[in-house]
């Protein structure tokens, strides 16, 4: 009597446990099933985390999810957090491409990141289309002057080569501006630079220009 009952509990638990397991694979086809919209994630920088209602996404990819009201979060070390909602229906699509802006508000870390840049050219709105023609006029005014310059001081250089062209937010700048920084290690260059700017095509009185002499 005793092993009936044992053997009838047995039975009745591997039911039971049938049962969940067969309840479980019903929930997942229906929860499966009902991922039925698409969002599709593009952010630069690359390595920025992209939450959808708290889950992390990957990143430069489409993703199937359920329809409805969603909260993006797009954070990374160093940049500012981006937050916004969306909502999105069945069948539906929606893009989340987007872009963080450094700690400064600012677009530096893409001049230093170029691969990153490169996405931000896609992801592109008015204030990043309005940065990108600084940058690539920058980068044209920077194929103008070298790049390098003499790691030894000469006072009586009058060469152009002892010019650097670079650009970034400096102090000498108002806080939303960039500068063109000329660092001339001889102190002698400043007009040879402007003119040399002016016969490229490009007029020194549009930008922020700041001179920097000697090793400074």
């Amino acid at each position: 009597m005793f092993n009936f009952i044992k053997r009838h509990k047995a039975l009745s638990l591997l039911l039971f446990l049938n049962i969940v397991a067969v309840l479980v694979v019903v929930l997942i086809i229906v929860l499966h099933n009902s991922k039925t919209a698409t969002v599709d994630i593009m952010v630069t920088p690359y390595d920025a985390v992209v939450e959808l209602n708290g889950a992390r996404y990957e990143n430069m990819r489409s993703h199937n999810i359920v329809p409805g009201d969603y909260h993006v979060k797009i954070s990374m070390e160093g940049m500012q957090t981006k937050e916004y909602d969306f909502s999105i229906e069945k069948d539906g699509f929606v893009r989340v491409w987007n872009y963080l802006l450094d700690a400064n508000g600012g677009f530096d870390y893409y001049l230093s990141h170029p691969e990153d840049e490169v996405i931000l050219e896609d992801v592109a709105d008015d204030e990043v289309n309005k940065w990108l023609k600084k940058y690539d006029e920058i980068m044209s005014i920077r194929e103008v002057l070298p790049l390098g310059f003499s790691s030894t001081f000469d006072p009586n250089a009058t060469e152009i080569v002892s010019v650097d062209i670079r650009w970034g937010r400096q102090d000498e700048c108002d806080p939303e501006s960039y500068c063109l920084i000329i660092q001339d290690l001889t102190g002698k260059n400043h007009e040879k630079a402007l003119q040399t700017i002016r016969d490229a095509g490009y007029n020194p009185d549009d930008y922020i220009i700041v001179f920097k002499d000697g090793l400074d």
